[in-house]
């Protein structure tokens, strides 16, 4: 679960004392977001988040005319960057019944294709739809790509929610070299103008945590993988570090040792990746364990879903699927 991804990536950064302070704020953010997302998607309510009283003392006084950014995507479908698939999805649940209906994640269903001139188009199908959509107009990424079908769908199920003129359609694609700030670098890797790199959960420390998971059959919390890093050349201008790990939880008394690093994180990276290769036999079975029985639930999930959406439209609760 991506969740639960992102919450392992966090809490590897809270113990890794090299972290910024911002960067675990703003993971926590992202974090917290995604969550409120999810419980949206299934019907809870979300209470806002309340600043805390010192930070909100912090603050400087807003200039006049500077007020508060709207940050809600949900706010105008005629404004760049409209959440359509967001807005697709709560619509479809509304008229499936709304909290009484457990979603899958695949519940709408995007694929993206490369454009033949360059770009990306999309195909959306879902049990929640009365039938199949695609875009046709190329756009820059996969991502604007869902969108854009997504605004297909919320037009051609529900006439009139994104007002006369169906909301603004993403921006078209444009080839590399109309971006005139772009590197001639960054075009060969492809990269797009003005996006971070994602983040990343294919570091050791990830895969370590992931399978600690697999092995133990729960989550992984604090004091389940214990770092320790330490300098081998203090006052050195070369400094190095030299990281050990230990999993006194599931493996007491074995302590790994990585090899040594220009960083305390790299360092712990190192151990990590000797924890994996000498637990490899054992972790790679109860991973395929592991997402067998996800994927299993998931099968589950999804059976229920069908059947919870068929049995609405058997009631005539929900429109009838195109022919």
């Amino acid at each position: 679960m991506e969740l639960g991804a992102r919450a392992n990536t966090l809490y590897n950064g809270i113990m890794d004392l090299n972290t910024p302070r911002h960067e675990l704020q703003q993971a926590w953010t992202k974090i917290m977001a995604h969550r409120d997302q999810l419980l949206g998607m299934h019907g809870v309510e979300v209470t806002p988040l309340v600043q805390p009283i010192d930070q909100q003392q912090q603050q400087q006084p807003k200039k006049k005319g500077s007020g508060p950014r709207n940050t809600n995507k949900l706010a105008d479908p005629n404004e760049e960057g409209y959440d359509f698939k967001t807005k697709l999805l709560k619509l479809c649940l509304a008229r499936a019944g709304g909290r009484g209906v457990s979603v899958p994640k695949d519940a709408m269903k995007y694929t993206t294709t490369d454009a033949p001139g360059g770009g990306w188009v999309a195909c959306l199908t879902s049990e929640l739809l009365t039938g199949g959509y695609a875009s046709t107009e190329p756009v820059q990424n996969k991502r604007t790509a869902e969108q854009a079908v997504a605004r297909l769908a919320v037009i051609g199920e529900f006439p009139g929610e994104l007002g006369p003129d169906g909301g603004k359609a993403p921006t078209a694609y444009k080839p590399p070299g109309s971006f005139a700030s772009a590197s001639a670098e960054d075009e060969a890797r492809g990269k797009k103008r003005g996006q971070p790199e994602p983040e990343s959960f294919n570091n050791p420390k990830t895969k370590l945590s992931e399978g600690l998971q697999a092995l133990m059959q729960k989550n992984v919390v604090k004091g389940d993988i214990v770092y320790e890093a330490k300098s081998v050349q203090d006052g050195s201008p070369n400094e190095q570090y030299v990281a050990s790990v230990s999993l006194p939880t599931y493996y007491q008394g074995k302590v790994w040792e990585g090899e040594p690093a220009e960083t305390r994180r790299d360092a712990e990276a190192s151990a990590a990746s000797v924890v994996l290769e000498a637990l490899a036999d054992i972790i790679a079975p109860a991973l395929e364990e592991m997402r067998e029985k996800k994927a299993m639930k998931e099968v589950q999930q999804r059976a229920e879903f069908s059947a919870k959406i068929e049995a609405r439209r058997a009631a005539g609760l929900l429109p009838p699927l195109e022919d």
